[in-house]
């Protein structure tokens, strides 16, 4: 039936055909290259999206004002919702990590039909609530780690399971996580990670999540570092600081 790719939206699959022919009707097909910007902080809410093939990567307005990678969305996801309740403008910027197809719904005629779905209104009240507070730890973590970061910017080595050992940067660190430069590229977002790090008679082992990615850059927020660890990581990182 037309607007087949909704039945893979949870968000919509649960509503009755005859409603999800309605709203299939607002929406047409966009199709997008990797690396196009789909819209940008500060422009106008128009539309909501569904992601039919590709990857789209959501950005939030980092501490200098540029974007930063926040969430990635796949096929059967929607994205836009995080504004389109309550906002006139964009407060995230969706940009296309590959060629992607997507089906777009201008947002007037969508609310409209919200009007008379309420349970589809619901999911996507809910949609936007999850991303806000996705966004919201996303920052409350990045400010965290920047109020206590110590930068180093030293070469360490990096032993991880089934791989040869890399040399990697450690950029920074702080004592709720660390930041590494040309990290393994399999590594993503809410990835959990052994960090077997070395650095001359020096080596942590302690298990971490993976906050952001950026390019070759993470961001590991520390699970289970000891308190030893801890002493044995700041002494470190005092010895590499005066390397």
């Amino acid at each position: 039936m037309p607007g087949q790719f909704l039945n893979d939206v949870p968000h919509f699959r649960k509503l009755p055909e005859p409603a999800l022919r309605r709203l299939a009707a607002s929406f047409r097909a966009r199709a997008v290259a990797a690396g196009e910007t789909v819209y940008s902080i500060g422009d106008p809410v128009a539309e909501l999206f569904v992601v039919e093939a590709g990857t789209i990567v959501l950005m939030r307005a980092g501490p200098d004002g540029q974007p930063v990678p926040d969430s990635r969305v796949v096929a059967g996801d929607i994205f836009g919702a995080v504004d389109l309740f309550d906002n006139d403008r964009r407060t995230e910027t969706a940009q296309a990590a590959e060629a992607s197809w997507l089906q777009q719904a201008d947002r007037e005629h969508l609310l409209s039909f919200l009007k008379e779905e309420p349970l589809a209104a619901l999911n996507l009240r809910l949609a936007a609530a999850r991303g806000h507070a996705q966004r919201t730890r996303a920052a409350l973590a990045v400010a965290q780690r920047r109020a206590v970061r110590r930068r180093v910017n030293q070469e360490v080595r990096l032993t991880t399971e089934g791989a040869q050992p890399r040399q990697v940067t450690l950029v920074d660190i702080s004592h709720l996580g660390i930041c590494l430069k040309d990290a393994p590229p399999d590594w993503r977002e809410d990835q959990t990670v052994q960090c077997d790090l070395a650095w001359r008679e020096w080596r942590l082992e302690v298990p971490g999540r993976i906050v952001w990615r950026a390019s070759s850059e993470v961001g590991i927020e520390f699970e289970g570092i000891s308190p030893a660890q801890q002493g044995e990581l700041q002494q470190a990182v005092g010895q590499m600081l005066e390397a």
